[in-house]
């Protein structure tokens, strides 16, 4: 019953999808295939039908709010983008991307500005300190509008954790520079088709604009090009994942992850916290129905 697993996923959301979304969140390569199937499951009561959306619960609010969620992701898609123009001028920052809701084509008003940021090898840390200095002396480190918690080098492109909730992250961004780095992020993560078959994620990579950098950036890029700029980057790295092993450290669930070529953030877990939901939401449907849907990697 993989047909449901998209359906049961973007539920957790309240964000009910069309036909043409299930088809390309599946598994099923078959558009005629899906579209008896999903027919079966409106006929069983397993999931309901309204207007062009399918969902799990008879709820048009949900419907009202990805359209809603819709229109305030498009009306604020150019401000979006001139921050990841912004974010591309920094230091060693070789590719932006737009994550998170927005990457779904939602925003509302508890929805950040998230950015999926790529940057030279051996350079995260001390990518990632520029941005939170002009975070903190300009933004008085607000996440609402510049929200960068997941930073890879282009040394190690290839996401480590394979699950349905990181395909769905990486087949979702929206790259908008660095053209030839997100070609190579999306190589090193084929491994998303093996979820998605039917989704193409070339198209994703066609109007990524190169990143221009001003003098200025170029002079400190060539002076910290050497060991020692490697060496700042390394002890950076040991002092931020110092104070967040200290910050989290009652926290069952890892929210961090800290190595020289990869800076996640996320206080809350969000990915096993997703995971373990949907896990759960597969087991109500099993005993409701009587169905078998293979669990996700948690």
């Amino acid at each position: 019953m993989s047909i449901l697993k998209p359906i049961i996923y973007f539920s957790l959301f309240n964000h009910p999808l069309t036909k043409e979304e299930i088809f390309l969140f599946s598994d099923e390569t078959d558009k005629e295939i899906v579209s008896k199937k999903l027919d079966n499951l409106i006929d069983t009561g397993i999931i309901k039908k309204i207007d062009d959306y399918f969902l799990i619960s008879d709820n048009p609010k949900s419907i009202q709010k990805r359209i809603l969620g819709n229109f305030e992701a498009e009306k604020v898609m150019p401000k979006v983008k001139k921050v990841a123009k912004f974010i591309s001028t920094f230091p060693f920052i070789k590719g932006v991307a737009i994550s998170g809701s927005l990457s779904k084509g939602y925003f509302d008003n508890k929805s950040d500005f998230d950015f999926f940021v790529i940057t030279k090898a051996k350079r995260v840390w001390i990518s990632r300190l520029f941005l939170a200095i002009y975070k903190r002396l300009f933004l008085n480190n607000s996440y609402k509008e510049f929200c960068v918690n997941y930073f890879v080098s282009t040394s190690t492109l290839e996401i480590e954790e394979k699950n349905r909730f990181t395909a769905t992250e990486i087949s979702t961004v929206i790259p908008l520079y660095g053209k030839e780095e997100f070609i190579n992020f999306y190589k090193a993560n084929y491994w998303v088709k093996e979820y998605f078959p039917n989704l193409d994620l070339n198209y994703r990579k066609e109007n990524v604009k190169l990143i221009e950098k001003t003098f200025l950036v170029k002079s400190l890029e060539f002076l910290l090009n050497n060991p020692l700029g490697t060496a700042i980057n390394y002890v950076t790295m040991r002092l931020i994942s110092k104070n967040w092993k200290k910050r989290y450290i009652k926290k069952s669930n890892n929210p961090y992850k800290a190595k020289e070529e990869i800076s996640k953030h996320h206080p809350d877990n969000f990915q096993h916290q997703v995971l373990t939901k949907i896990n759960q939401q597969y087991s109500v449907f099993e005993k409701k129905y009587g169905i078998n849907i293979t669990r996700e990697i948690a």
